[in-house]
């Protein structure tokens, strides 16, 4: 789950109208092919929480595909909200989210982490960044055991913090989940997958279709173009995951004929031959004869 901020929208050359800014906060399923949006809600900025537009997203999708159809819930910072944490683990979805900085958590587990023996930290792979970005020259991540201080959760938490080494200084942040027996390695891995969405987002705003940059129009007008914007990229996705399913299905130019416990590999003209020259035997099953043939066209 993501949410996003639409930039300033004043009008050059002296010509002033207000602006508005719309946040929106989108539910994404993570696939093979990238995550694939699939509900979104949007809300005036600033005054509208990030979890105020995404606790009616989860009980949307609960509603219409079952509870604990979520198994894995991947939130940012701005979604730390015990009560409802707790409320989706008792029905079935556990949560990563990352803490944000001066949050009491978040130096609690800054402190412990400073602590530790360096044989407590498991290295990882370094983060793909771009070449004029500033790269750490490691990345290590721990494990630590559950914290105080979650009111309203109620449940035992795993916390995997992640160290960067520069050559000046080590960043910590931190990420906690409700699954109180996974490793820190797989805290971060789950995590891994949000860097999907961000770029999604990216392409969406900044690179492509410019959700960011709309040109001046009514509020409708631009929240539908937004909206629009995200449901053809959801809809390319699938038609490409479809195609993809149909191009890995095996083709054959033989049938697969099957009698009692023998079975045959025949050409469709061998098959016909068949058909013809004993045709009141096969009329009644004309249906079920077609139906394998478009089966294997593909259709």
């Amino acid at each position: 789950m993501g949410a996003g901020l639409p930039q300033d929208t004043r009008i050059p050359r002296g010509h002033h109208q207000a602006g508005y800014h719309w946040k929106s906060a989108v539910l994404s399923v993570c696939t093979q092919a990238g995550p694939l949006p699939v509900l979104w809600r949007f809300g005036k900025a600033p005054e509208t929480a990030d979890l105020t537009l995404a606790r009616p997203l989860v009980r949307r999708a609960q509603h219409t595909w079952g509870r604990g159809v979520i198994r894995w819930l991947i939130l940012d910072a701005g979604f730390v909200d015990g009560p409802w944490l707790r409320r989706l683990k008792i029905q079935g979805t556990d949560t990563v989210i990352r803490i944000k900085e001066g949050m009491d958590n978040y130096e609690a587990a800054r402190r412990q982490a400073e602590a530790a023996p360096p044989r407590a930290w498991q290295a990882v792979a370094l983060p793909k960044r771009r070449p004029k970005e500033r790269q750490p020259l490691r990345r290590e991540v721990l494990g630590l055991v559950d914290q105080p201080g979650w009111e309203g959760l109620d449940r035992p938490i795993s916390v995997c913090v992640v160290g960067d080494t520069y050559a000046d200084k080590v960043e910590y942040w931190v990420l906690i989940c409700t699954q109180p027996y996974l490793s820190a390695k797989a805290i971060y891995d789950l995590f891994r997958r949000r860097w999907g969405i961000e770029e999604t987002f990216m392409a969406l705003a900044a690179r492509y279709h410019g959700i960011n940059d709309l040109y001046a129009c009514r509020p409708g007008l631009a929240l539908a173009l937004i909206h629009f914007t995200l449901l053809t990229h959801t809809l390319r996705y699938l038609c490409l995951l479809t195609r993809a399913a149909r191009a890995g299905r095996p083709r054959t130019k033989y049938l697969v004929v099957y009698w009692a416990g023998y079975y045959a590999l025949l050409h469709a003209s061998e098959v016909f031959e068949q058909v013809f020259d004993h045709w009141p035997l096969w009329e009644d099953r004309r249906e079920q004869i077609l139906e394998a043939l478009r089966y294997c066209e593909g259709g």
